[in-house]
C-alpha cells in the first residue's frame, strides 16, 4: 500500500512550499486540494535538494526562509532557468516587494494575499498548465527532458543537425521501392559502363588494324591480294 500510495503522489503535479514559519506553511498547503502532490520546507536549501531530486511543477515561496529571503531564492532560480514555474506569496504585501517580484525575481505570478485561497489557487493551477510537461509522470519528464537537451545542442550546431539527420536517415529499414530503385541504378550505371568500354575496345582494335596494315603494305606484304597501299597512294 505504501508502494501504490508513493506512486500515485508521483503522478500528481509537484508542488513545492517553502516558508519558515509554520502557520504560513499550514496556511498555503491547506489551499492546495488532493489532486496535487505538495512538499513543504523552511529553507532554500532543503528547497534545493527537492528541486534537483524530484520534478517540481511550481514553488510557492513566502517573505522569508530559515537561511535567507524567499525573493533572493526566486531570483537565484530565474537566474538559473529553473524548470518550476515561480510564486510569491508574501505574508505581507508591499509595493516594493510586487515590483522586486516583477523586475528582480520575474515570478509567474504575485498572491499579495496568502489567505486568499481562491486566488492562490488559481495562480497554482495557471503555474501547472503552463509548466505544462514539468507536471507530467518521472518518463514523460525524462523523455521531455532528452528532446529539449537535443533541440539546444542541434540549435547550437546546424552541422550537428544536418549529421544526425543523415544518420537517422541511414538507419531507416530499405523499402521495397527503395531497395528496386538503388539496384536499378546500379545495374543501370553497369551496362551503360560496359557498353563505353565495347565502344573503346572496337576503336582501338580498329586502329591496330589500320596500323598493321599501313606498316605490312608500306613494307610489301600483302594482307589482301592485288591490294598493296602504296598503289593506293600512287593512284
Amino acid at each position: 500500500m505504501t508502494l501504490e500510495r508513493n506512486s500515485q503522489s508521483l503522478e500528481k503535479p509537484h508542488i513545492l512550499i517553502a516558508a519558515r514559519d509554520a502557520s504560513t506553511q499550514s496556511l498555503l498547503s491547506s489551499a492546495l486540494p488532493e489532486k496535487y502532490h505538495v512538499t513543504v520546507v523552511d529553507s532554500a536549501g532543503e528547497g534545493e535538494r527537492i528541486l534537483a531530486a524530484e520534478g517540481v511543477g511550481a514553488v510557492l515561496c513566502s517573505t522569508v526562509l530559515s537561511d535567507m529571503a524567499g525573493l533572493e531564492w526566486l531570483a537565484q532560480l530565474k537566474r538559473r532557468n529553473a524548470s518550476a514555474m515561480r510564486i510569491f506569496v508574501p505574508e505581507r504585501s508591499t509595493e516594493a516587494l510586487a515590483v522586486a517580484a516583477v523586475n528582480k525575481a520575474n515570478v509567474f505570478r504575485y498572491v499579495p494575499d496568502p489567505t486568499d485561497q481562491d486566488r492562490l489557487l488559481a495562480a497554482v493551477d495557471e503555474a501547472i498548465k503552463a509548466a505544462g510537461h514539468r507536471a507530467g509522470p518521472s518518463c514523460m519528464r525524462e523523455a521531455v527532458g532528452k528532446v529539449i537537451k537535443a533541440h539546444t545542442l542541434c540549435r547550437g550546431s546546424e552541422k550537428g543537425c544536418l549529421v544526425q539527420a543523415e544518420q537517422d536517415r541511414a538507419d531507416e529499414q530499405p523499402t521495397l521501392i527503395r531497395s528496386f530503385s538503388t539496384y536499378a541504378g546500379w545495374t543501370s550505371m553497369g551496362i551503360l559502363s560496359m557498353v563505353f568500354f565495347l565502344l573503346a575496345a572496337l576503336f582501338m582494335g580498329v586502329g591496330v588494324l589500320t596500323i598493321l596494315y599501313v606498316v605490312k603494305s608500306l613494307l610489301g606484304i600483302d594482307l589482301i591480294d592485288g591490294w598493296h597501299f602504296t598503289d593506293w597512294l600512287q593512284r
